[in-house]
């Protein structure tokens, strides 16, 4: 009797975040999908601050993944591997998030207003489960902003 789809991505799972913690980096989130005849996984990673993820820590999880893909059971078939880094439009919800955003400019709007704005933009310089804090360069002061009043909190990426 084969594996169950949640033993699977679980074995999965750990395997992939032995691989990423063992380089440095910081694993995100396993993703399975398609059928048994053409799967894919996708290993999403990141590094924390401002640096992130780069194309060669791409490149050396998958072959670290990969190999150890090469050596388990639990994907017999055929399979493609993705890495990438969480992206850029991936919302900041978790404390983890936070963490891993601290450093970065960040796009955050409410559900209501708050200093009698609903969008602000800043730097992300510390939080928790129940907040947000950022910097802001116009005004000079830290704001914090309660989870509970957040419609979407990103990165942004200034053009």
């Amino acid at each position: 009797m084969g594996l169950s789809h949640q033993d699977r991505l679980d074995g999965l799972s750990s395997l992939a975040r032995e691989a990423v913690v063992e380089l440095g980096l910081e694993f995100v989130e396993l993703l399975l999908q398609g059928s048994s005849r053409r799967r894919t996984l996708i290993v999403i990673i990141d590094r924390a601050g401002i640096q992130g993820v780069t194309h060669d820590d791409c490149k050396r999880v998958t072959q670290s993944v990969g190999e150890r893909l090469d050596e388990s059971p639990l994907l017999p078939d055929a399979y493609n591997l993705e890495v990438s880094s969480p992206g850029i439009d991936r919302p900041i919800r978790t404390e983890d998030d936070i963490r891993r955003n601290i450093g970065r400019e960040i796009m955050v709007t409410t559900t209501e207003p708050i200093e009698g704005a609903t969008e602000f933009r800043g730097l992300l310089v510390g939080g928790d489960r129940t907040l947000l804090r950022i910097e802001r360069p116009t005004s000079g002061g830290a704001l914090e902003i309660p989870i509970s009043a957040i419609d979407s909190a990103r990165q942004h990426v200034g053009i």
